[in-house]
């Protein structure tokens, strides 16, 4: 993942572009953003079949959003579109390097911060979608067992403040049964749904 680029309208709107190089090297951009209308939900650009819109270009991914209707949080969206001046995504994630660092990383010792962010991230973005369509075969994999344990001891090493005893005890039995290659599967697989519901959108 690269840092974030945020701006005025990205902020007010909440809505933000992502970046996506995919596991075959080739890059897509999505609008991800925040519902205002509707609870704070958050949310990825779908069609009508709930497959995920993946664009050429940030400019093909603007010019969609102010020519169609009934989409999501439709007045702050096209407001968005019409406000945006960026010319980067807010955000990057690299499915090459995640699924590369998979294949090499044995152990939870063998994260570092950087590496811990990417899989959180990601973990994250892919729920908001698995959440989004209510997908039982999606929130099965995020919710797996030893990608759960993973997260929660990537974050207390990382990112959250010391937990209580009582938590961190939990922690320790949950991972006494942890199987890190069986988290690493359920990643590549979530990596793998996550592509196969893209639609690419090359007539703009």
């Amino acid at each position: 993942m690269e840092r974030n680029f945020s701006d005025v309208a990205s902020e007010t709107y909440r809505k933000y572009i992502v970046k996506i190089k995919l596991s075959n090297r080739r890059f897509y951009y999505f609008l991800w953003g925040t519902d205002l209308d509707n609870e704070d939900v958050d949310y990825l650009l779908l069609n009508l079949s709930n497959n995920i819109m993946a664009f050429l270009s940030i400019t093909d991914l603007l010019t969609f959003v102010k020519h169609t209707s009934c989409i999501i949080d439709d007045t702050n969206t096209k407001s968005w579109a019409n406000s945006y001046k960026g010319s980067r995504a807010y955000i990057t994630y690299d499915f090459a390097s995640l699924i590369n660092f998979l294949d090499e990383v044995n152990t939870i010792g063998d994260y570092e911060k950087k590496t811990a962010m990417m899989v959180i991230n990601f973990c994250n973005f892919f729920s908001d979608y698995a959440f989004q369509v209510n997908r039982q075969d999606l929130l099965n994999l995020y919710r797996e067992d030893n990608l759960g344990v993973l997260i929660d001891s990537l974050n207390i090493m990382f990112f959250w403040e010391v937990p209580n005893s009582s938590y961190k005890s939990e922690l320790e039995g949950r991972l006494s049964k942890f199987d890190i290659l069986k988290a690493n599967e359920t990643i590549t697989k979530m990596v793998n749904s996550f592509e196969r519901e893209l639609v690419i959108m090359d007539n703009v």
